[in-house]
């Protein structure tokens, strides 16, 4: 009868110890989701803020360390969290931040690609990540620029409209800004069609358009190149882009400046 009682006790214990283990994994998982939700309705917020954003990165970075790196259900937490850090490594104030953004980002977007190589946003994520990164720490030119080509033409023949026809303004913007050969891969003629082929996508996108001004400046398309950024400055685009709509309107007044200083 003896025996009895302790095998009796001792499969309670252990049932009790089971269901506390569950609770204690339920338990996990509910805080993981309310910090993901609570990130995500920060990055949300009008006005985008870095003070915002970086909260919203705190929580999701400690929270997406706790999903499996294949759970393909995790997909849209962890591309908002590549947002998170790619919206801080443009628009942090310190170029130390940029770059440990620039490189979480990188990290975040490789995990995307790994669960869904079907999905678009890993390779363009990834892809920007890889150039902000590159372009902040001055190194590894050449195997940059193949990588950010390689991704926004994999981003491309998976969804080329993805962000107002991204992957085209990145291919496009690369190609422009890059030195060209033996050094790089610029090429002014690459450039024009991918940048036509975004504004085509997204007519009113005032990134498209003061990416395609720039390239008609440089082929000397004065007058083409001032109504693009005209049309630019007069678009009223919502400020829910990586970059901001005030980052934008400088970088087109800082075009038509040098635009009309032409003689």
């Amino acid at each position: 009868m003896t025996r009895f009682f302790i095998l009796l006790n001792l499969a309670v214990t252990l049932t009790a110890l089971c269901s506390c283990g569950r609770a204690t994994r339920k338990g996990e998982q509910n805080a993981m989701q309310n910090s993901l939700s609570e990130a995500h309705d920060l990055y949300a917020m009008s006005p985008r803020t870095e003070q915002r954003v970086t909260r919203a990165w705190q929580l999701a970075e400690k929270a997406l360390k706790h999903i499996s790196r294949t759970d393909t259900s995790a997909f849209a937490d962890l591309l908002d969290g590549t947002r998170y850090a790619l919206w801080l490594a443009i628009n942090s104030a310190e170029k130390p931040s940029k770059s440990r953004y620039a490189s979480e980002a990188q990290r975040l977007a490789t995990r995307l690609i790994h669960i869904r190589k079907d999905r678009a946003e890993g390779y363009y994520y990834r892809a920007i990540a890889v150039g902000i990164f590159s372009d902040l720490n001055r190194r590894n030119a050449r195997p940059a620029m193949r990588a950010i080509r390689d991704d926004a033409l994999a981003a491309i023949e998976l969804h080329e409209s993805h962000d107002y026809g991204g992957p085209h303004r990145l291919l496009g913007a690369l190609y422009l800004r890059a030195p060209g050969p033996p050094a790089g891969i610029g090429s002014i003629r690459r450039a024009a069609q991918h940048l036509e082929k975004a504004r085509e996508i997204a007519p009113n996108h005032p990134e498209n358009l003061n990416f395609l001004a720039e390239v008609y400046l440089k082929l000397g398309r004065r007058q083409p190149a001032l109504q693009l950024i005209e049309k630019a400055l007069a678009a009223d685009w919502p400020d829910d882009g990586l970059v901001t709509r005030e980052n934008r309107r400088k970088e087109s007044e800082s075009l038509r400046e040098r635009i009309l200083d032409i003689p």
